[in-house]
């Protein structure tokens, strides 16, 4: 009767864990890849015309997120 009640709770706690791991750090793998195309999107538009301030700005934003987001992995 006791291992029964052992797997159920590490059953519980199992899916538990893995709610608040969604749920406090997100699909890293989408946010990353998300984050790459809209860098990759401002790359394009830089070597063809000037960033505006927002847009060096956002692209600044976007390389520290990838960084922060490549270090979780």
């Amino acid at each position: 009767m006791g291992w029964l009640y052992i797997v159920q709770k590490i059953g519980f706690l199992k899916k538990h864990h893995k709610e608040w791991n969604a749920s406090i750090f997100g699909n890293l793998i989408t946010q990353l890849k998300l984050a790459k195309e809209e860098l990759h999107h401002l790359d394009l538009l830089a070597k063809f015309r000037e960033l505006l301030d927002d847009g060096r700005s956002r692209r600044a934003e976007l390389r520290e997120s990838l960084w922060k987001l490549s270090k979780r992995f």
